[in-house]
């Protein structure tokens, strides 16, 4: 939701939309963001994990998965600081592996293949792959 409403705010800017239109998907972005970073990520992994609701607690308790990176694709976090410790992190977190992404870094038995749940993995790995890539442009 978030990348969705960054590029609404982009495709109205771009199409002469009022302001206050504009500024409401800003403004929808941003409380997003915030929610994301706030509830989701953890300091500790780099990583953003599932929240609990009933308990209000982060779901930490397994190894890494690409899930746990597509924030990075949607343009998340937002500090420089943080980014660099969420690229570490995936690149320590065994995910990335000479043939592509793995979706886990568990092994369950489920998989179809090598930590691959067939489906799931093409997401996860383009939209993993893109964000590396777009991180090493700009640094």
């Amino acid at each position: 939701m978030y990348r969705f409403e960054r590029n609404l705010e982009f495709l109205h800017t771009k199409a002469g939309s009022s302001r206050s239109t504009i500024r409401q998907y800003s403004v929808n972005a941003s409380a997003r963001a915030t929610a994301i970073e706030t509830l989701l990520f953890n300091h500790t992994t780099a990583q953003w994990h599932d929240l609990h609701i009933p308990s209000k607690t982060q779901v930490t308790d397994h190894n890494a998965s690409a899930s746990n990176f597509i924030p990075l694709w949607a343009g998340l976090p937002q500090h420089k600081d943080a980014i660099d410790a969420v690229v570490r992190a995936f690149e320590h977190s065994g995910l990335l592996q000479a043939g592509g992404v793995l979706t886990t870094a568990s092994t369950t038995g489920q998989q179809v293949g090598v930590n691959v749940f067939a489906r799931l993995l093409c997401e996860c790995e383009r939209l993993c792959l893109r964000a590396l890539g777009a991180y090493v442009l700009v640094k």
